[in-house]
């Protein structure tokens, strides 16, 4: 017998960036419908991350460590489009195309000059895809 499933549902997992201590953290996953805005789920999102309500946040997905070109592939999704668009992928009108196991990324918006060396979790993926150790 196959396991009762909702066709309606997507489980996306999530994972926190800290800019300040270049950390990268998973904080948990949950369930969405896929037809429903992403913004309708920040404010879960805020809370298993630790942050206010209030606070401005980034998200981006963690598409790919290594995208199809070698490099990193971790866009940052806009407001307007968190917004308007539906989460699930095959939702007409879908610009997010999210889909069973995606990673998303939370981080409290820089709003500063960075002070960090990695401000943006688009840069610091970047920079743990192409750190290299040398050993002399």
């Amino acid at each position: 017998k196959e396991p009762d499933v909702n066709r309606d549902e997507v489980c996306l997992f999530l994972k926190c960036y800290n800019p300040d201590r270049a950390e990268l953290r998973f904080v948990g996953n949950f369930y969405t419908s896929k037809h429903d805005k992403l913004t309708k789920y920040l404010p879960m999102m805020r809370e298993m991350c630790g942050f206010d309500q209030d606070t401005p946040v980034d998200v981006y997905e963690e598409i790919s460590f290594m995208g199809a070109d070698g490099e990193v592939d971790v866009p940052k999704y806009d407001e307007t489009t968190m917004a308007n668009s539906a989460i699930g992928a095959n939702v007409e009108g879908a610009n997010l195309q999210l889909s069973h196991g995606d990673i998303l990324v939370l981080q409290k918006r820089n709003t500063e000059a960075p002070q960090s060396q990695f401000p943006t979790a688009t840069i610091f993926y970047s920079h743990k895809h192409n750190h290299q150790v040398m050993i002399f």
